[in-house]
């Protein structure tokens, strides 16, 4: 239905008829696995792996230099396997149980999104696939984060949204990065990877 003139309520959500920006979204397994690492490493449960690599380094760095301190060897032993273990655990355990459900969950995924595009609006995106509608308003999203090569929109641990770059028509891509980094100018983290 509409509302005010030149725009439509979809949901309860009042958005412009006419849309900024659109295009298809086509969202690949490696796309998805890295898009929840992201989510997990910026809200998740790896947003603590830079403080706990720097936590596990202490206490092996304490673990070596206690041999002399104590008549056995016992604790710096367990310093020095307890500080390489929680590193172990952040860096390997934990960013493969992420990825290993990320495959599991694809498929599902897949099917949903098939044949959807992305509609950018002044005040809110939607996504329109074939067998669902998302509607989110900007200012409901927690933050945007940007790698080389794809955008993050994250709202909490299990809702997010990837924009690959390779899907943005090459002459829209300067607008719509443009648009994008403007409108989330204080939500925007810039990433290399899924870690730094």
């Amino acid at each position: 239905r509409r509302g005010a003139a030149g725009r439509k309520v979809v949901n309860g959500m009042a958005e412009d008829t006419a849309s900024k920006m659109e295009f298809p979204l086509e969202i690949t397994e490696k796309d998805y696995i890295k898009g929840s690492l992201i989510v997990e490493r910026r809200v998740g449960t790896l947003r603590s792996t830079l403080p706990v690599l720097i936590f596990g380094t202490v206490v092996l760095t304490i673990g070596l230099f206690s041999f002399s301190w104590f008549s056995s060897w016992l604790v710096p032993l367990v310093l020095c396997a307890f500080g390489p273990l929680l590193v172990l655990f952040f860096f390997v355990t934990e960013p493969a149980a992420v990825r290993k459900k990320a495959r599991q969950n694809y498929p599902v995924f897949q099917k949903f999104m098939k044949d959807a595009r992305l509609y950018l609006y002044p005040d809110n995106m939607r996504v329109q696939a074939e067998r669902v509608v998302i509607n989110e308003s900007y200012a409901m999203l927690a933050m945007c984060v940007e790698t080389p090569d794809m955008f993050v929109f994250i709202k909490d641990r299990e809702r997010l949204l990837i924009l690959p770059k390779r899907c943005i028509p090459a002459e829209q891509m300067e607008d719509v990065l443009a648009f994008i980094r403007l409108t989330f100018v204080r939500k925007r983290r810039f990433m290399r990877g899924w870690f730094l």
